[in-house]
């Protein structure tokens, strides 16, 4: 898993919300405040590096979550995010399972942009 973090001058909580806001769209499937830890849903789409044919048939498929850590500590809050990520083949055996890929740390770094620029704008 890549992993992505910065440090914010907001408190915890503002920068929570900013992290809820940052999710908004994407389904949750574990929202801790009292622990700081966000954990989306498995967001699916269609890989834009990997394809077996020009048919849709041919196209690996591709699945995403997020997981957010937000801790507090020296007058400073700590925004860790990664990501798991995971394709399958368009057929064979391998079109029944899930493979763990390595994240490049693209979707890592706009979900920070984007909580950036929430905090930025309040």
């Amino acid at each position: 898993m890549a992993s992505v973090s910065e440090y914010f001058d907001s408190d915890k909580n503002a920068v929570w919300d900013a992290v809820l806001l940052s999710a908004e769209g994407i389904p949750i499937e574990i929202k801790d405040k009292e622990n700081g830890f966000l954990k989306t849903q498995w967001v699916k789409g269609w890989s834009t590096k990997k394809a077996s044919g020009l048919v849709l048939e041919g196209r690996w498929q591709e699945r995403y979550r997020l997981l957010v850590k937000v801790t507090e500590g020296q007058h400073k809050t700590y925004v860790s995010i990664n990501t798991q990520i995971e394709e399958k083949a368009p057929g064979g055996s391998q079109a029944y399972r899930w493979n763990r890929i390595v994240s490049d740390g693209t979707i890592e770094q706009e979900f920070l942009k984007k909580l950036e620029n929430i905090l930025n704008n309040q």
